[in-house]
């Protein structure tokens, strides 16, 4: 495997159900799942897994803009725990 991420990001409904199937947690819906870290093991590998809505989702409804701003600063700061070990 030439790909060994620690973290996976999923933008949009799609792509979390694809991830979340493949380390076997149910989605019931994007809304119950974005902006959590999810640690799972995916091919072996321990992975977190963050969820949210996808960017164009607040094209269409603006109220999407702050959470997206808010689940992208979690995002920089799991990613930035990564940095510092």
């Amino acid at each position: 495997m030439i790909l060994k991420p620690s973290l996976i990001v999923t933008m949009g409904r799609h792509s979390t159900s694809y991830i979340f199937s493949k380390v076997n947690v149910k989605v019931q819906g994007i809304s119950n799942v974005r902006g959590r870290i999810y640690r799972k093991h995916l091919l072996n590998l321990p992975v977190r897994v963050i969820s949210t809505f996808h960017p164009a989702a607040a094209l269409y409804n603006p109220k999407y803009r702050s959470i997206l701003e808010e689940d992208f600063q979690r995002i920089k700061r799991v990613k930035n725990s990564f940095d510092s070990v």
